[in-house]
C-alpha cells in the first residue's frame, strides 16, 4: 500500500522509535525523582524540550509539552482569552480546525465571549480587509492557522500577527499543519503562542507541544492550566528583534523533522 495520508498522521520514524526505547525501558524514571533514573528522564526531557526550542527559533523555557495539537490549541486560545482583562471577542478564521473552533465555541457558550469569523476566498486564504476590520480593541485572541489541514493554504500569518499586535490582541497560529514543511521560526516573531503535534512529522502519537512567546501582558489564567498541560512564559514585555534577511525569511525545511535526530546527552 502507498500511504499518502501524512496529513491524518504519519508512521513513526526508526530514530524516534530508537530514541524513545530506552526511555521506555531502561531510563524510566519519573524526571522530577531525585535517584538515578529520574535523573536520566530529566534529562531526556531537557534535551527534548531544547530540541523543538532549536526548530522554533525560541528559548527552551517557552516550550511546553501537552497530550497533543487539540490540547495544545485549547491551552493557548482558550488560556489568553480567560486572562484577557476586558477584551470579549474571538477572532478565527472560517475554516479553523475544530480544535480552535470548538474551544471559540466553548468560550462564547460557557464565558460571554463573541466570536467572529474571517471569511476566506477561493483558494482558502484569509481575507485581510476583513481581518483589519475585524480585530479591533475589543478583540482578545486572533488564532488563524499557518496551513490549511485540508487542502494546504498557507495563511498570511505575518499580516495577522501585525493587526492582532496594533490591537493589543493575542495572537496564536494553530502550525500543525506547517511542521516539518515551513520554517516555524519564521512564524514565531509574529504570533504570541503556536502550536505543533508530533505524529505528523514521524514522532509518537499523542505528543504535542505549544510554545507561548513573550507577551504585552500577564497570563496567570494559562498559567494555571498550564500547570498540568501546557504552555506558558512569563514576562510580559516583548523583546525587540531584528529583522531577518529576506533570504532567511523566505528559507524552508521540507523534511526537517524527518532527516535526523541529535543523540541523547551522555
Amino acid at each position: 500500500m502507498i500511504y499518502m495520508d501524512a496529513a491524518a498522521t504519519a508512521p513513526a520514524h526508526q530514530q524516534v522509535l530508537d530514541t524513545i526505547s530506552p526511555l521506555l525501558t531502561h531510563d524510566f524514571g519519573n524526571p522530577s525523582s531525585r535517584h538515578e533514573l529520574g535523573r536520566n528522564a530529566e534529562r531526556a526531557v531537557s534535551w527534548a524540550r531544547n530540541t523543538v526550542a532549536n526548530e522554533l527559533g525560541v528559548g527552551e523555557h517557552e516550550i511546553y509539552f501537552t497530550s497533543g495539537g487539540t490540547e495544545a490549541d485549547n491551552l493557548a486560545v482558550i488560556g489568553a482569552a480567560l486572562a484577557a482583562p476586558r477584551e470579549r471577542k474571538i477572532i478565527t478564521s472560517a475554516i479553523e480546525h475544530p480544535a480552535v473552533q470548538d474551544a471559540a465555541a466553548f468560550l462564547a457558550e460557557h464565558h460571554g465571549f463573541t466570536h467572529e469569523l474571517i471569511p476566506v476566498d477561493h483558494e482558502g486564504v484569509v481575507d485581510l480587509a476583513a481581518a483589519e476590520r475585524l480585530i479591533d480593541a475589543k478583540t482578545a485572541v486572533v488564532s488563524v492557522m499557518a496551513v490549511n489541514n485540508e487542502v494546504g493554504t498557507i495563511q498570511p500569518i505575518a499580516q495577522l500577527g501585525r493587526l492582532a499586535r496594533a490591537a493589543g490582541a493575542f495572537m496564536h497560529t494553530d502550525a500543525v499543519q506547517a511542521a516539518g514543511w515551513l520554517d516555524l521560526s519564521d512564524l514565531t516573531p509574529h504570533v504570541d503562542a503556536l502550536s505543533i503535534s508530533g505524529h505528523k512529522i514521524g514522532a509518537l502519537k499523542a505528543p504535542g507541544c505549544s510554545t507561548t512567546l513573550p507577551t504585552t501582558r500577564s497570563c496567570r489564567c494559562c498559567t494555571a492550566v498550564a500547570s498540568s498541560a501546557g504552555c506558558v512564559r512569563g514576562p510580559k514585555t516583548r523583546p525587540a528583534r531584528r529583522d531577518r534577511p529576506a533570504a532567511n525569511r523566505a528559507r524552508t525545511t521540507r523534511g526537517r523533522g524527518r532527516g535526523g535526530l541529535r543523540p541523547l546527552p551522555d
